[in-house]
């Protein structure tokens, strides 16, 4: 999950407006790391006294279709288990207050800043494009990259209005 998560950005955060949030030390998981109890970790794994687990995607919102995000986050899941990804080491601090070097030693990479940015990532990742299937695929991007320019220079207000009109 980790490996695409850049890319599933573009559909578990699909709104610019879901880009405002995913800052550093904003508890929106604004890099691909995990951890445990930490807030700052984009996936976030919690073990209950029992042996029970929860497993949080923080950068998900309301604004993505439930069906195409979880789906996507099951193939990503999936093709690490295929390609027997390793687990990268646990972070349990704010990666915002590592240097960039520092996140880069550690492999902590930065997620898109905008929705822009997650469309050019899922543009270039073939397991989730293969997942969505290519009609799929192409009329999400056409959509989602619609809005993302349709939006630019907008106020938060502007933007708010013609999204509250749409939907």
């Amino acid at each position: 999950i980790l490996a695409h998560l850049p890319a599933l950005c573009a559909l578990s955060i699909p709104s610019p407006n879901s880009y405002r949030r995913l800052r550093p030390s904003a508890w929106a998981g604004a890099y691909a790391n995990w951890g445990h109890l930490n807030r700052e970790a984009a996936v976030r794994v919690s073990v209950g006294s029992a042996g029970s687990a929860r497993f949080e995607l923080k950068t998900s919102d309301a604004t993505a279709n439930p069906y195409l995000a979880l789906g996507s986050v099951i193939a990503a899941g999936l093709d690490g288990i295929e390609r027997n990804l390793p687990l990268p080491p646990e972070t349990a601090f704010d990666p915002g207050l590592l240097s960039g070097t520092e996140r880069e030693a550690r492999g902590i990479v930065a997620l898109p800043r905008s929705l822009g940015e997650a469309i050019t990532a899922l543009e270039h990742d073939p397991v989730l494009l293969t997942a969505l299937g290519t009609e799929r695929a192409d009329t999400y991007l056409a959509v989602r990259r619609a809005e993302w320019q349709a939006l630019q220079g907008l106020s938060l207000q502007e933007e708010v209005t013609l999204l509250a009109e749409r939907y």
